[in-house]
């Protein structure tokens, strides 16, 4: 008989500095989200641990991690890098119109559970083409493979196929249109705090301080 797996549980309140761009969500698929986020609580309530609605995004990629611990200050290595990743990006983005994304899956994995959407191929592409741009200083993730929002965390352990086999029961079709990216200074873990440093709006790619 195999192993059980367990969920990972996180810690809600964790300082960190990071940098990284990411978009927003919509009222619309914000309110879908906040129903699923109910029903998961109800059925696990000691154990999930719902993402607040000003915290919800979709990633984009990231400048500079929030769990590592570069050899230099991060405030300062950001001051450093801001003008030639912003420059590079706007660059990437200044024909790129709305990206419309589908969310029609949702996962869970030991340390979250997310909805994963797909696209036209945009997301992929700006991602390539920023990594071709940039060198990444060492420590600084890469840019995620796939399209995702994070939904619920854990707080403590349980068996991860309970919850699995429950999401089985809850099929996902959101539609969301993507029409800027943000920068962020993420204050604590998992963007329940953050500062919104720019603004970069699809089509016209005009920085908004």
């Amino acid at each position: 008989m195999p192993e059980k797996q367990l969920t990972i549980p996180v810690n809600t309140h964790q300082e960190v500095i990071g940098y990284w761009l990411n978009s927003g969500l919509s009222d619309k698929t914000a309110e879908a989200i906040a129903l699923l986020q109910d029903k998961l609580v109800q059925r696990f309530p000691e154990a999930v641990w719902a993402i607040p609605r000003p915290a919800l995004h979709i990633s984009l990629l990231n400048w500079i991690n929030p769990l590592f611990e570069y050899s230099e200050d991060k405030n300062a290595l950001f001051k450093e890098i801001q003008t030639e990743y912003t420059e590079a990006f706007e660059n990437i983005i200044a024909n790129q119109p709305p990206i419309p994304v589908t969310f029609d899956t949702i996962n869970a994995f030991p340390d979250a559970i997310i909805l994963k959407g797909h696209d036209d191929g945009s997301y992929e592409k700006i991602r390539n083409q920023f990594i071709k741009d940039i060198e990444l200083r060492e420590g600084t993730r890469q840019p995620p493979t796939i399209i995702h929002t994070t939904i619920c965390k854990f707080l403590k352990e349980i068996d991860l196929q309970e919850v699995q086999q429950f999401l089985n029961n809850e099929p996902v079709l959101l539609q969301e249109i993507v029409d800027e990216f943000r920068l962020t200074r993420e204050n604590i873990l998992y963007l329940i705090a953050y500062d919104s440093l720019a603004t970069f709006r699809l089509r016209s790619s005009k920085k908004i301080n």
